[in-house]
């Protein structure tokens, strides 16, 4: 039986603070004991005693509002799961998603009072679908509910983050996770000219790879290399929702100095700091040798197809489209790059889910400045990805351009960032790319003159003033003649 008593003070005490206004405090942000953060209220959540079944009727009310506006119970979980379902390329199912929140709240046992309240048990082994899908959300909600009747220090809001990040856990891809609203605020105030260290790294197990150091940069000078594994950052891990931590740090957040832990590519582990001091980052940069321009490009970014255009129509040998190291960017401007050179034929494709769906890129010949028979050489390496391995992959497919240095980084996939209404938010791996007629991109562009010279870029050069012409044939034998050069 109920206790009658208990119920009626229940009921009073919602009805004072729907009257009052009165609300929980948000998560305190402290980031250095996030770990303690997540862990505390889960070990009180876990060791309730018998909640009444009020809980549940408090469950399927309508969702009480913070003083900011923002919902108190549910929503944000929900509104968690139909990002995930909608915009991550490859989602668990629902139930799966919502078997990760509860064991969150509740341990992978899932043996705690709280949860297995008044029913509401997890369902059977081989029940799925919506019956599956109903049983897992009946039990978050009632932990949820129950919860906040037996710890007056409990805010919905922080439990809900808990289950958000777990969810997110759940796709098991270290290039997606829940961002912490004092982080993203940090991100978030990232001024759009501050470039950071200079560092592109790409997230994964218990890491962060170095993608790209960028010439000039702090990260430069202080000898950081592709392919090295940044462990730690400023004391802290990099996974989970460190990692995020972890990446704003990089990216500036954090001030003008960071420490970083990183294994070498032989395991050795060192330890490094990188102060801040202003470099110059240019998205692309132009320079002639001679008849040749070497078309320098960090980021496909405003003007580049432009920039590429006015050295076609100035005449001259050739084109080297130096890649190294480039990634992100405008989209519409690379395949404005790429109108120029293929005037037509399949570029590549991406692939997202939703509404969006997939979408072809397809070269189109232009009115000027198009360049059918210029000799064209690219210069890659492993930190070419992204947009840049599309067009390489498309010249190279084309036969258009000469390829000459390491193979790319096989990078096919894009992020995208959900910001929620409290301050928080969420990435996903939200889109794949292809190559030309859906060739995937996964294992990297191979060059055609695979070659570790550091001044690449000059044996490009050499390349293009030996060629007898532009096509494929000519460029293979010039290649060969300009490595046999000193």
């Amino acid at each position: 039986m109920f206790n009658s008593t208990f119920v009626i003070d229940v009921l009073v005490d919602v009805l004072q603070e729907a009257r009052t206004g009165r609300r929980c405090h948000g998560a305190p942000d402290v980031v250095p004991k996030i770990e303690l953060e997540l862990v505390r209220p889960m070990k009180r959540l876990r060791n309730m005693r018998f909640v009444p079944a009020v809980a549940i009727v408090l469950a399927l009310l309508p969702s009480a509002t913070r003083g900011d506006g923002v919902d108190v119970t549910v929503p944000l979980v929900e509104k968690t799961l139909r990002f995930l379902q909608t915009s991550a390329l490859d989602p668990p199912s629902e139930a799966a998603m919502l078997r990760a929140g509860v064991i969150r709240l509740c341990g992978e046992e899932m043996s705690g009072p709280g949860c297995r309240i008044n029913g509401f048990k997890p369902p059977k082994k081989g029940v799925s679908g919506p019956d599956a899908n109903r049983a897992w959300r009946h039990l978050l909600e009632s932990t949820l509910a129950a919860s906040s009747l037996s710890d007056p220090d409990f805010d919905k809001v922080v439990f809900q983050r808990y289950v958000m990040d777990a969810m997110v856990q759940s796709l098991a891809d270290p290039a997606s996770f829940y961002v912490l609203p004092s982080v993203y605020r940090k991100i978030s105030s990232i001024p759009s000219d501050f470039v950071g260290f200079g560092l592109r790294v790409a997230p994964e197990e218990g890491a962060l790879r170095i993608l790209a150091v960028h010439e000039g940069s702090p990260a430069w000078d202080a000898g950081l290399l592709h392919g090295e594994k940044i462990t730690a950052v400023n004391g802290q891990g990099v996974d989970g929702v460190r990692r995020p931590i972890a990446l704003a740090a990089i990216w500036g957040a954090d001030g003008e100095e960071i420490d970083l832990e990183v294994e070498r590519a032989h395991g050795a582990k060192k330890k490094i700091s990188i102060h801040y001091e202003p470099w110059r980052f240019d998205p692309f940069t132009v320079e002639r040798r001679g008849d040749i321009a070497i078309v320098r490009v960090r980021y496909f970014g405003q003007g580049l197809a432009d920039a590429v255009r006015r050295q076609l129509i100035g005449g001259g040998m050739g084109i080297v489209l130096d890649l190294r190291d480039a990634g992100g960017g405008d989209e519409g401007e690379m395949l404005a790059v790429a109108d120029l050179f293929l005037g037509e034929g399949s570029v590549g494709a991406k692939q997202m889910r939703g509404d969006l769906g997939n979408r072809c890129w397809a070269a189109r010949r232009g009115d000027e400045g198009e360049s059918l028979d210029t000799p064209l050489a690219l210069v890659v390496n492993r930190g070419t990805s992204g947009l840049a391995e599309v067009i390489a992959m498309a010249l190279r497919r084309h036969n258009r351009a000469l390829l000459v240095g390491q193979p790319t980084a096989g990078m096919d996939t894009l992020e995208t960032i959900r910001p929620f209404k409290d301050g928080s938010a969420i990435q996903v791996t939200s889109t794949r790319l292809f190559g030309p007629s859906s060739a995937s991109l996964a294992g990297g562009v191979l060059p055609h003159l695979k070659t570790k010279r550091s001044a690449v870029a000059d044996l490009a050069v050499k390349v293009l003033e030996l060629a007898k012409g532009h096509d494929m044939e000519s460029l293979i034998k010039a290649a060969h003649r300009a490595v046999d050069l000193p």
